[in-house]
C-alpha cells in the first residue's frame, strides 16, 4: 500500500462529522476506546480499531492478490467490486453467540455473519487502497438486534452511504445509492463508528 495521509484526532473528528452533516443525521462524534467482545465462547475482547488494524500489518499476499485484482477506475468501482466479490463468495451462516473471525480465516471457511462478510469487505477495501478516511465500520441496531455494517463516502458524488452485504444487501453503483439515513426500521441507533485508525462513539 502507498503512504497515506495520517490525519491527527481532531481533524479526524471534523471530518467524519462533516461527512455526516450532509445526511439527515445530526450527531456528535467523540473519539474513543473500546474493547469489544469478538468471542463470547472464550470470552476474548479486541480492541475495536485494532480487530481491523493488525489484519492490515503484512497480510498474506493471497489477499493483496485479491485486493489488487478487485480495484476499479476510482474508489466508487472498486468498493463495489469488492462488494459483489464477498456476496458471491461467501455463504451467511449467523453466529452461535459472538465470535468474528479475521479475513484469513473467513476466506478459509467461506461462511460468516454479518461482520465476517463486512468486516472482509473493509479488509479488501484497504488493501486495495481506499483510505481510512473514506471507509468506517459500523455496530449498532437494524431491525431486531444487532448489526455490523460499513459506510463509505463518496468524494465524487458528495455523499455518504451504505455498504452492507448481508442485512440490507444491494449491488447498485455508489451512484445510484440512496444518502445513508439512520431509521428505527432501517439502521437504528450507531454504538460505535471506526475503522483501523479511530473509533467514534456517536451521541
Amino acid at each position: 500500500m502507498n503512504k497515506e495521509i495520517e490525519f491527527d484526532n481532531d481533524f479526524a473528528t471534523k471530518l467524519i462529522k462533516a461527512q455526516f452533516s450532509l445526511t439527515d443525521i445530526k450527531l456528535n462524534f467523540f473519539k474513543t476506546i473500546y474493547f469489544y467482545m469478538i468471542n463470547s465462547k472464550f470470552r476474548i475482547y479486541k480492541r475495536l480499531d485494532y480487530f481491523l488494524k493488525d489484519q492490515l500489518v503484512n497480510p498474506p499476499k493471497e489477499l493483496i492478490d485479491i485486493a489488487q485484482g478487485l480495484i476499479g477506475k476510482d474508489h466508487d468501482e472498486t468498493i463495489i467490486n469488492i462488494l459483489k466479490y464477498v456476496d458471491n463468495l461467501l455463504i451467511y451462516e449467523h453466529d452461535v453467540g459472538e465470535e468474528w473471525s479475521t479475513a484469513v480465516e473467513i476466506l478459509e471457511r467461506k461462511i460468516d455473519d454479518c461482520d465476517g462478510h463486512n468486516s472482509l469487505i473493509f479488509v479488501l477495501a484497504r488493501l486495495a487502497g481506499i483510505p481510512y478516511w473514506l471507509i468506517y465500520s459500523v455496530i449498532g441496531d437494524a431491525g431486531n438486534g444487532g448489526h455490523y455494517y460499513l459506510l463509505y463516502w463518496s468524494t465524487r458524488y458528495n455523499k455518504l452511504v451504505s455498504i452492507d452485504a448481508t442485512f440490507y444487501p444491494s449491488m447498485v453503483k455508489v451512484r445510484d445509492r440512496p444518502k445513508f439515513k439512520q431509521t428505527k426500521e432501517k439502521y437504528g441507533n450507531m454504538w460505535f463508528v471506526f475503522n483501523d485508525k479511530i473509533i467514534f462513539k456517536p451521541c
